[in-house]
């Protein structure tokens, strides 16, 4: 299956280029998590975007009581997913003239 990133705007976006912006939000994202690797010996495997994609809504939605809840595998994952957020919102407007005048979330998804 392939998997992908899309782009969900929450402020700020333009009426023309958006498309544009997307693009480039969607490949810095895309960036961050295929960087990630994780395993051990000759098989090091890329993180999975939607299980990284759970497992950030997952810790999010228990909140406070995350460390009962929380494997190293998953906080790895929610910090690559935070990481390619962050990349993706800086993508997002880099050369308007108002960097960071809008910011999005990224969604997993695979067909």
């Amino acid at each position: 299956m392939t998997q992908y990133i899309s782009i969900e705007w929450i402020s700020g976006r333009p009426i023309h280029g958006a498309a544009e912006d997307e693009q480039r939000a969607r490949a810095a994202a895309e960036a961050v998590l295929d960087a990630f690797v994780w395993g051990r010996g000759s098989a090091p495997q890329h993180i999975d975007y939607v299980e990284a994609g759970r497992a950030y809504d997952h810790l999010m939605d228990i909140g406070a009581s995350y460390r009962t809840h929380c494997t190293p595998h998953s906080a790895m994952l929610t910090a690559a997913w935070v990481a390619a957020e962050g990349a993706a919102n800086r993508a997002l407007t880099a050369g308007w003239a108002k960097p960071g005048g809008a910011s999005c979330v990224i969604q997993a998804w695979e067909h």
